[in-house]
This record gives C-alpha cells, sequence and structure tokens, in this order.
C-alpha cells in the first residue's frame, strides 16, 4: 500500500474527480508492481468522488499494488498520480474541464520502501487515519 497527499495550494475551492470520463491515473516505472488507485481520505474518513478541497485543503490518496505483487521489496519506485479537477462538483458543468483547459493534477513521488499497513513507517491505516 502507499500513500500520496495532495493539498489545494490554490486560493479557490477545487474538485478532484474520478469518473468513467475523468478517471485517476497511476503509473510506476517497477516491472514487478501494477499500482492502482484505491481510494482518497481525510482525517480517518474515506471520501467519495468527487471531492471539494477548499484553499488548504488536503486528501491523502490511498494506492494498493497489484494482486501478485511484491511490494515489499521496492526501492526507488516513481509513481505518478493523475487527478481531473476543476471547479465544480460536475466536470460536465464546467467550460475549463470540457476543453481540456485544466491538466490533471500530477503527484508524482519516489518510494524506497514499502512498509507493511498498520505498521512501522507506513502511516495508512485501514480504515486509513490520515
Amino acid at each position: 500500500m502507499f500513500e500520496a497527499f495532495v493539498t489545494n495550494t490554490t486560493g479557490q475551492t477545487i474538485c478532484l474527480y474520478n469518473t468513467v470520463s475523468y478517471p485517476v491515473t497511476v503509473t510506476d516505472n517497477s516491472p514487478t508492481l501494477n499500482l492502482a488507485f484505491e481510494a482518497a481520505a481525510a482525517n480517518g474518513v474515506f471520501y467519495p468522488f468527487p471531492i471539494e478541497l477548499a484553499p488548504g485543503g488536503s486528501v491523502t490518496l490511498v494506492l494498493i499494488a497489484g494482486e501478485n505483487s511484491k511490494s515489499a521489496n521496492i526501492s526507488g519506485v516513481l509513481v505518478t498520480v493523475g487527478l481531473p479537477w476543476d471547479h465544480t462538483v460536475d466536470p460536465a458543468g464546467d467550460d475549463d474541464t470540457l476543453s481540456g483547459a485544466h491538466s490533471p493534477l500530477i503527484v508524482a513521488k519516489t518510494y524506497n520502501s514499502a512498509p507493511p499497513i498498520n505498521g512501522g513507517s507506513c502511516n495508512v491505516t485501514i480504515p486509513p487515519d490520515c
């Protein structure tokens, strides 16, 4: 399990999406991992999409390794998450989303280890305590 953090550093509320038309994307440079987006959480609560983030608001993205992946043995894995976003709860209701004016928000992080859930230096717990 991996975690990545998103903080709204703008002066406006933003909405994060994860729909068929506007999916969260996850890529990594590991030949053995098959990471996927699992959930978004804040204050120990899973949040459904769309997620509204007020200025300064944060959310933790929870990523999981594929069924046969050996995430405990990783080192130097670059993970990139793409988050569609805009300023309205409905992505179809914003001209910037429809026109493609807002590129996905990109979160990139290099992981040198993947400690077990609920132990060690991992901050993600099930249910999350973020």
